[in-house]
């Protein structure tokens, strides 16, 4: 992990995302509609939690680590959903997922490495 000023700050909000994105996947959706598609939703979530968590990290290794659990919790929270009664496992959301986690995963690799530092350094001079 990068030497970080806040890591538990920065550690508790990724932790937050994913609580968030394991509650928005497994709980009843009757009535809610975004008005975007599903699979963007997917998308971005899964974005969000590879460039969020990747941020922690400085080397691609890690990136690589990352985003590979990132798509493996994708396709494990898509067949809980398909043990449920109110949701059902979609394999075009595991690849909105998956796509996610990749497309996050080169922006991270290209510009956004180490991010978190560097936003520490920019705010607390």
């Amino acid at each position: 992990m990068l030497e970080l000023r806040f890591p538990w700050l920065w550690m508790g909000v990724g932790w937050l995302l994913v609580a968030g994105v394991c509650l928005g996947s497994l709980l009843p959706i009757h009535g809610v509609d975004t008005g975007l598609s599903d699979k963007w939703l997917h998308f971005a979530s899964y974005f969000a939690l590879t460039v969020w968590f990747c941020g922690l990290y400085a080397t691609i290794g890690h990136y690589a680590v990352i985003t590979a659990i990132v798509i493996a919790f994708g396709a494990v929270l898509d067949v809980l959903q398909g043990a449920t009664v109110a949701r059902t496992f979609d394999l075009l959301d595991v690849l909105a997922n998956a796509l996610g986690a990749l497309a996050g995963f080169v922006l991270v690799c290209l510009v956004l490495g180490g991010w978190c530092a560097k936003l520490e350094r920019w705010i607390v001079r």
